[in-house]
């Protein structure tokens, strides 16, 4: 992502509904998975998920900071 970011050619991504719905399955396997390992640290699952909703705001938030530069 670096070098091709350093590169002036700009390129447009057309995603079509099947490139959508891979993408959403692939973020949700790897919440799931995050949400599996979290819990077998700590069974207090309220706790999990707070911890999971702000450390996932929080790099989204920072990727779309660092994006934007």
């Amino acid at each position: 992502m670096i070098i091709s970011s350093l590169k002036n050619k700009e390129e447009k991504l057309f995603l079509n509904i099947v490139g959508f719905f891979v993408f959403g399955f692939s973020v949700s396997i790897d919440s799931f998975t995050t949400g599996i390992g979290l819990n077998v640290i700590n069974s207090n699952y309220l706790e999990v998920s707070i911890i999971f909703c702000l450390v996932s705001g929080i790099f989204t938030y920072l990727g779309l900071i660092l994006g934007n530069k």
